[in-house]
Parts: structure tokens; sequence; C-alpha cells
């Protein structure tokens, strides 16, 4: 695997621009560890400002952009991914407690406690039937990604339908097992 990796490193001038910018984590600091992660820092922090001035409901659902200018930690410095604000937080619950506040995290966390009840309540062969979604849905939401925004349009649908398919798969009805046939 690390050969197939390193040849396409050799091959591949995004590749070599993503590992030599990855390998500046290593290189210690705050601004280093920033400039591996694309920015991402500079994001976080402002996600944090925004929860901090607007706690209980946050700045609102897809207003991360607009309110990003009076969270920036550093106005002066060209942000590391280009022009313009930041579109979401790159994080999930940085996100979701960004743009919806406290009560909307606590909504969040509600639905993953009520997903994970039925996981654990439900029989062997509807957790078989709801494996592959789940299984999705939870590499979606793994809190440690730095994500598409889960408030999109796109990739809020594709939650949506993830989460219905478990649900659906979960606690569907089962069908009767087909016997043998009379003769």
């Amino acid at each position: 695997m690390l050969l197939g990796m390193g040849a396409l490193a050799a091959w591949s001038p995004l590749v070599q621009e993503r590992v030599q910018r990855s390998a500046q984590a290593l290189d210690g600091g705050m601004a280093a560890l920033d400039a591996a992660l694309s920015g991402r820092l500079r994001i976080w922090s402002g996600a944090l400002c925004m929860l901090r001035e607007h706690p209980l409901n946050g700045v609102g659902v897809r207003g991360f952009r607009a309110a990003f200018p009076a969270c920036d930690p550093h106005p002066e410095r060209v942000p590391a991914w280009g022009a313009g604000p930041p579109l979401h937080a790159h994080q999930l619950v940085l996100e979701v407690a960004s743009e919806t506040g406290l009560v909307g995290l606590l909504l969040w966390l509600a639905g993953a406690a009520l997903a994970w009840r039925a996981w654990r309540y439900a029989d062997r062969a509807a957790r078989a039937r709801a494996h592959p979604a789940m299984l999705a849905l939870a590499v979606s939401v793994f809190p440690l990604n730095t994500h598409l925004a889960a408030y999109s349009t796109f990739w809020g649908g594709v939650l949506l339908l993830l989460a219905g398919l478990y649900v659906g798969s979960l606690w569907g009805p089962v069908e009767p097992e087909a016997s043998a046939p009379q003769r």
C-alpha cells in the first residue's frame, strides 16, 4: 500500500503538494499545523467564536459564511483556502454548534442517542439489515472528520436519506420466510 501511495505521489503533482502541506504539521507550531490543515484551525477558531457570541441558537443554518468575518481571528492575513470566507466549519460538532447553537447540538446528540438505543434493542436480523446504512451513517457523521457541510442541500439530503434507510431497515416489517411449497 505504501508503495502504491509513493507511486501516486511521484506521478501526481496534486498528491505531492498535499503530502508537502501535510508534512508541515511535523515542523511544530500552530502556524505550521494550520497550514497543514489548509486553514482549518482558523476556521475552527471562528466557529468557537460564533458559539460564544450566539450560544443558544447559533448564527443560523447556512449563516457561517456571513458570520465568519466578524469572528475571523486573523482578518489581516490571506486565508490558506483562498479568497472569501469559508462556507462552513469543516467539522461536524463545530458546524452544528456554531450554526444551530447548544439547542441544535443537544438535538443532534439526542438523535444519535436514539439511533444507538434503537440499535441496542433491535434483534439480530434487524441489525443485519441495518448494518450497511448504520456504517455509512456513522462514517458520514464521525465527529473527527473534516467533512462536507451537513446543512448543505446535497450532503444534508444524503444524511437524511441514510438516516431514513437506517430506521427503515432497523424497524421495518419483516416478511415471513417462504415455506416449502405444498404438494
